[in-house]
């Protein structure tokens, strides 16, 4: 019985941390004025250019991926009457959490 709950702990420790999740979170804000950007459309995308979650930023500009894993992504963000951008090589090899300020430039 000892051993059988031994080896369970071992399985469920590794797999626990083998399958951590991460976070994905950040600040959006408009480059002119730094106010933040409410309601902006923030997709999250693996390296293989799949959409995996599309959320939007709250009334401070904030918003978050938590259900991220080991890996490499991008963030897009776009709102109206500002250009879209796009935030290349977000790589997660055992950190926790990658944290994000991401300015927006107003369309002329």
């Amino acid at each position: 019985m000892t051993k059988k709950l031994f080896i369970f702990f071992l399985l469920t420790t590794g797999l626990r941390t083998f399958g951590q999740r991460l976070e994905i979170y950040g600040f959006i804000f408009d480059r002119k004025d730094s106010l933040p950007l409410k309601n902006a459309n923030v997709n999250l995308f693996n390296d293989k250019d799949s959409l995996l979650q599309t959320i939007s930023s709250d009334e401070k500009g904030h918003f978050i991926f938590n259900k991220t894993t080991t890996g490499t992504y991008y963030v897009t963000v776009d709102k109206k009457t500002f250009k879209a951008k796009r935030v290349d090589n977000l790589k997660f090899n055992g950190l926790p959490n990658c944290a994000l300020r991401i300015p927006l430039d107003r369309k002329k």
